[in-house]
């Protein structure tokens, strides 16, 4: 029979190595090493995630001395985070291991010596992520200064790692720094990121004091003209996350809870009258204690719910709803509040978060109403008013000077606020941690309030809008609603300086200017336009706070949290949503998403993709369809779930994840088995599952150059396999990452796409390069055992050409016959490809580069005849120094022996 040349010239089908090697695909490899096969037709040199980015340091601002083991900073701001880590200095002197923090300005090292002023770096210490396939994140800010709160714009990227004990990480300009957060260290801290603003809570449910840290813009709190005032400039500030209201709170003498720095209670005529100690209707107020929050001497003390004492009020900061009814004795049929003389009254107040976005649960204020021991039946102290007690609720009088509960009548009401302690203007305290605090440590996401009305009439169900206060002195003020008083429909009244000068030490404070006519602030009927369940779309007596959560996704303007403690209990099996645009309310009427409960299994990961959430358990996924007003159920796969977060990744082309049975892909419709194809097994199912491990740090990545998936063995090891999007085809790369055990998940850089690991020991951030960083990458191409399709005939192989560009010298390439192993050698080549006929070597490519675009047609030319022979494999092995080593097509030249 004549000559053939049997032509391999696609390479695309990848590894298979769960079939017979004489039965995979021509375009099939029983082994596939540190090659790609995402080109049709070529064979390339694949790339690796061991090129350095750049470096996670934290805390390198200012200057340090050291004398002993006490290090003094200038310009810095040191924290408890930094214990545990290694301080250098830029000469690179080593001081060890930091022990203590005594200050911002004064740490402890372990190692003794004398150090002059010089910068310095405090590393992260090795194994700093504690999470399994979580901790690493990247976002992307409006503004410089996340983390070391040197505000300027335009933002940029920063890229974070968690350690237990808070975040660090590296903007694109160096900026370092981070955020502390205490976490148990078993599972780590999780995190989601909206709205300009990163969240942070314990995955393992023991911190139950969620963080937000974001971008708080420049406001004036107040009017600049006035010692009340605050003007704070763009700051990255870090907060509690939970949505609560400000003011401190109080056990009242009735055993109801009610804020002990929002007060209501009977003041004056009107806006336009000079008040008068006559005017003033409870000892509350009364005498020199005007509003108390300047810490003034009032009759009711502390106001903590005890009995009356003359002492100072113990408050800094607060809010005033100062009210008087329409006349002094003839109030009666002026309006229509008290329909009855038996109607009873509760006001609230709720905080307003985020430039107004989200609003908290109602406060229930402290009322100082009227005296009248026979109406309000709350037990006086001996001497004492009934009205030295704050209130849960009280009533309106047939006037401000009456003693008499009223009967439709008419009612002034007037808001104060105190947001600065005396009149230091460069401190904000309002929404502190305590109303006594006096310190630059206000709430400065909060950015305004809610003031509600509730009647006995419906057992105080309903809560109903009475005026919304904006704290920002250039787009706020008060907006009433319902005013039916002088200027009916008044609509919005600025911040003025405060009026009321009765009492010499209550000053410094804002309020509503509403204007000249006496009647401006009066209302007339309670407004009834809209309640507090209508606009939050809850009711108040949810919970809307969580505790701490395992993972969280964001999709169509809310939150995902799963795997959540909410109020106390925990909840491996359940999802929460946030309320529309507010990302921080989870109202525990409308939020719950249990999709399959009590089956035994949790929550590991959420991800969003094309409208969908995908819920990823242990041993199951979800697929959650999000895109109206409820969610329902889409599918569900059974044994498909994953153990870590970084099993999971999204791509372009839809969700790909790994556990020990497969390699999974969702495009929208479908999910795919990626390591079979047409029905057929490509990766021994043993080989896989050995490969993922039990020991959890396997991972997946989308590696977007190149549209291939990366996955890393779940084993102590550097290995990885990487699956084409383009062709379908798997290889294999033995040192994709430098560390081999790394907690670190993959992430793709908000900047340009590209694969990014965080490398746990030695705290850098290495990404992916289609380059190799190993000098000698090291290749196996074992093709298919070729029997030509005809097995039981025999051939005789005469030669074999393979058409190549780079430098081949360090590749060895050897054949096998009839399934036995690859030993047989060829005669060496020249340069120009041809075989030399002597010299047989494995080696048997020149040793020389012919460059990124010469092609080079190799003549292989066996050393001894391959003769009455079924079939026969090639093997290239060694390895490449050159880059770009490629094969373009392999040809068999062969004749097939006379059947006999």
């Amino acid at each position: 029979m004549p000559k053939q040349v049997y032509k391999i010239l696609s390479f695309h089908g990848g590894i298979n190595n769960s079939s017979d090697p004489r039965d995979i695909e021509d375009n099939q490899f029983v082994e596939l090493e540190n090659v790609a096969i995402d080109k049709l037709g070529r064979i390339v040199v694949l790339g690796d995630m061991n090129a350095a980015k750049s470096g996670i340091t934290a805390y390198s601002t200012g200057t340090a001395s050291q004398s002993g083991t006490t290090v003094t900073g200038s310009g810095t701001t040191w924290t408890t985070a930094m214990i545990g880590r290694t301080f250098v200095y830029s000469d690179g002197t080593n001081s060890g291991a930091i022990t203590a923090r005594a200050s911002n300005t004064s740490i402890t090292v372990t190692t003794s010596q004398t150090v002059s002023s010089q910068g310095y770096i405090i590393g992260s210490p090795a194994g700093i992520i504690t999470g399994a396939g979580t901790g690493f994140f990247a976002i992307t800010t409006d503004y410089d200064g996340f983390l070391d709160n040197t505000i300027a714009a335009p933002g940029q990227t920063y890229y974070l790692v968690e350690d237990a004990s808070g975040i660090i990480g590296v903007g694109e300009d160096t900026e370092a720094g981070g955020v502390d957060f205490a976490s148990d260290d078993s599972a780590g801290i999780s995190h989601y990121y909206t709205g300009g603003a990163l969240r942070l809570a314990d995955a393992s449910h023991n911190n139950t004091v969620p963080k937000w840290r974001g971008y708080v813009p420049a406001y004036t709190y107040g009017v600049d003209s006035n010692a009340g005032y605050v003007k704070s400039a763009g700051t990255f500030e870090t907060e509690v996350a939970e949505i609560k209201g400000c003011f401190e709170e109080v056990t009242l003498n009735d055993g109801t809870v009610a804020c002990k720095n929002a007060i209501m209670a009977q003041g004056w005529k009107n806006s336009s009258a000079t008040s008068s100690a006559g005017d003033l209707g409870n000892s509350y107020n009364a005498g020199t204690a005007g509003w108390s929050f300047n810490n003034q001497l009032t009759d009711t003390g502390v106001n903590d719910g005890t009995a009356a004492a003359s002492e100072l009020s113990g408050m800094h900061w607060g809010l005033g709803l100062g009210y008087s009814e329409n006349s002094a004795t003839g109030a009666n049929s002026t309006g229509t509040w008290n329909p009855a003389n038996t109607v009873n009254y509760k006001f609230y107040v709720t905080t307003m978060y985020d430039e107004g976005k989200q609003e908290s649960l109602p406060q229930l204020f402290t009322h100082f109403p009227h005296t009248d021991a026979s109406y309000y039946t709350t037990e006086a102290a001996s001497g004492g008013a009934v009205a030295d007690y704050g209130l849960s609720y009280m009533t309106f009088m047939s006037g401000y000077q009456s003693v008499t509960p009223g009967l439709d009548v008419s009612v002034w009401m007037e808001p104060s606020l105190k947001i600065n302690p005396g009149a230091d203007t460069t401190k904000f305290n309002f929404g502190s941690a305590t109303a006594a605090t006096t310190t630059d440590t206000g709430n400065k996401r909060i950015s305004g309030l809610k003031i509600y009305w509730a009647s006995s009439e419906d057992g105080y169900t309903d809560l109903w809008l009475l005026m919304t206060l904006d704290l920002n002195k250039d787009t706020g003020g008060v907006a009433p609603v319902g005013l039916t008083g002088g200027s009916a429909g008044l609509s919005y009244a600025p911040w003025s300086n405060q009026t009321r000068t009765n009492v010499a030490d209550d000053l410094n404070y804002i309020n509503a200017d509403f204007g000249t006519v006496a009647d401006n602030n009066r209302w007339t009927d309670p407004p009834k336009f809209i309640t507090y369940e209508v606009q939050n779309g809850h009711p108040q007596t949810d919970v809307i706070k969580v505790d701490s959560w395992k993972t969280a996704v964001v999709a169509n303007r809310r939150a995902y949290l799963g795997n959540v403690q909410q109020d106390g209990k925990k909840y491996t099996d359940r999802m929460l949503k946030s309320s529309v645009g507010q990302y921080d309310k989870f109202p525990s009427s409308v939020s719950n998403i249990d999709v399959i409960t009590h089956d035994g299994d949790s929550i590991i990961s959420l991800m969003e993709y094309a409208d969908r959430i995908f819920q990823f358990k242990k041993n199951t996924v979800y697929v959650i369809n999000v895109a109206g007003n409820s969610e329902f159920l889409e599918a569900e796969f059974k044994h498909k779930g994953i153990t870590n977060p970084g099993a999971a990744c999204k791509t372009d082309f839809g969700v790909a994840w790994i556990n020990s049975y497969g390699c999974y892909m969702y495009d929208g419709e479908n999910v795919q088995n990626l390591l079979v194809n047409k029905g057929v097994q490509l990766i021994d199912a043993a080989t896989w599952s050995t490969f993922i491990s039990t020991t959890n740090h396997h991972r997946i990545g989308y590696e977007p150059s190149r549209q291939q998936l990366i996955v890393k063995t779940g084993a102590d090891g550097t290995s990885a396999y990487a699956f084409s999007l383009i062709t379908k085809g798997w290889t294999k790369a033995t040192a994709m990452v430098t560390d081999a055990n790394s907690n670190s998940n993959f992430i793709n850089d908000p900047a340009d796409g590209s694969l990014l690991v965080f490398d746990d020991g030695g705290n850098q951030i290495d990404k992916w390069s289609n380059t190799p960083a190993t000098t000698d990458a090291p290749i196996v191409i074992k093709t298919k055992d070729f029997d030509f399709g005809e097995p039981s005939v025999r051939k005789k192989i005469y030669k074999v050409y393979v058409t190549y560009q780079g430098d081949g010298g360090a590749v060895t390439i050897n054949y096998g016959t009839n399934g036995g192993a690859c030993t047989g050698q060829f005669f060496i080549t020249n340069a120009a490809g041809a075989s030399t006929g002597a010299n047989a070597a494995d080696l048997c490519l020149v040793d020389a580069d012919t460059g990124e675009d010469d092609w080079v047609k190799a003549e292989l030319k066996p050393s001894s005849a391959i003769n009455n022979i079924n079939s026969f494999q090639l093997k290239f092995d060694g390895t490449t120094t050159d880059a770009d080593f490629a094969i373009n097509d392999i040809s068999i030249v062969y004749r097939m022996k006379n059947i006999k």
